[in-house]
């Protein structure tokens, strides 16, 4: 995917990961604002004690030795196109860059078994899994109730 869909997802709670990137474990993500209250240095010699500090949104990363730090984007991440969803609790990338592209995957939840044909170009969180079977069940369930067919085939019919 490229970064535009890299940063929809970073919008929506996904962390992301170029496959470009050489340090294992290493992905995006975006920090939400909040605010809080100052009590320490660096910003006790800045602003009074108390002071309520607006902290934006921004984009961190955590990087291969686990550290996060605020990150900026480089023109060769904004042009890439080998963006792609973090899935591992360890942030490793979906895809490394060495393994074969697999050509679709089949998943089964809820009784219902979606066919993903990526082609390698994305992978899907078990979260986002579990969302795009609950869509699929209601446009079946919203077309049954309308008397439609479905069009699909129940395994061994």
């Amino acid at each position: 995917m490229d970064f535009s869909d890299a940063l929809a997802a970073c919008k929506t709670g996904g962390k992301v990961a170029r496959t470009g990137w050489n340090g294992k474990g290493m992905f995006i993500y975006l920090v939400p604002g909040s605010q809080f209250q100052v009590n320490r240095p660096p910003l006790l010699g800045i602003y009074p004690e108390g002071t309520t500090i607006d902290y934006l949104p921004h984009i961190d990363i955590k990087t291969a030795d686990g550290s996060c730090v605020p990150w900026l984007a480089s023109q060769t991440d904004l042009l890439a196109d080998d963006w792609t969803f973090s899935c591992d609790d360890d942030g490793s990338a979906a895809k490394e860059p060495d393994e074969p592209d697999l050509p679709s995957a089949t998943v089964t939840c809820s009784n219902v078994t979606v066919n993903l044909h990526t082609e390698g170009k994305f992978a899907l969180t078990d979260l986002q899994t579990r969302e795009l079977t609950e869509l699929i069940q209601a446009k079946l369930l919203q077309q049954a109730r309308r008397g439609r067919g479905t069009g699909l085939q129940r395994p061994g019919a």
